[in-house]
């Protein structure tokens, strides 16, 4: 996969994900665009190493698809070690100032100021310039390849796994996907991976797991009792 940057002006000025950990020397102020895993992992990096973080973020929470009451603990965690958390904010530009410091406008005309901004709303397949058009392998609007519960694309000798197709973008997934199609394929062991309970892992302070299905997910299906403890 690769980070995705939206078409906005400023754009260019963005990290992402892939140069944020290459910086020489920490900026004083950061925005950090989005709210999913990537976003407030970095964000509790960089606030770690003693940079001022605000959060912009579009939903009116971090982390979508995590049970409310996890997210909102966390919430309150990162705000308490100094992280500001903008929600329901939406960029529409990205601005150099004359100092060399950057604004970010937001939707209501607002501006936040940083040193940088890192862009972090999400990624996509890295399946362009591979030949796959050429040869008949189907692929949806966002690039992903399409493949069946083994692994295998519309090609019937072409095989996919990872983030490149799209279904559970987690790196041990991938592992398992690839291990998977090996035993399958060349083991005599069938094998697919079940991708419906699947442990994760968010790397922030405090560190989140999951595994399962969500409350509000639960809650869809039938009666559900919750239990909670601090």
């Amino acid at each position: 996969g690769a980070p995705v940057l939206p078409e906005l002006p400023g754009i260019e000025l963005c990290l992402t994900s892939n140069e944020a950990l290459e910086l020489r020397t920490l900026p004083r102020r950061m925005v950090v665009v989005g709210g999913g895993y990537i976003g407030v992992e970095l964000a509790g990096v960089f606030n770690a190493a003693g940079v001022k973080v605000t959060m912009a973020v579009r939903a009116d929470t971090i982390l979508r698809g995590f049970d409310q009451d996890v997210r909102a603990s966390l919430c309150e965690e990162m705000t308490r070690k100094g992280i500001e958390i903008r929600r329901e904010a939406v960029v529409r530009s990205i601005e150099k100032e004359a100092d060399g410091s950057l604004s970010v406008r937001l939707a209501g005309g607002e501006m936040l100021e940083a040193d940088a901004v890192l862009y972090a709303v999400g990624r996509a397949p890295n399946s362009a310039g591979m030949g796959l058009a050429e040869v008949g392998v189907a692929r949806k609007a966002n690039g992903a390849i399409l493949v069946d519960e083994w692994s295998r694309t519309s090609v019937p000798n072409i095989y996919a796994v990872g983030d490149v197709t799209d279904r559970l973008n987690l790196t041990p997934v991938a592992i398992a996907e690839g291990r998977a199609f090996a035993d399958t394929e060349f083991g005599a062991l069938p094998a697919r991976v079940d991708h419906r309970v699947v442990p994760s892992a968010v790397f922030t302070d405090p560190p989140l797991a999951s595994v399962g299905l969500s409350e509000e997910a639960a809650a869809a299906r039938g009666p559900v009792d919750v239990y909670e403890t601090e």
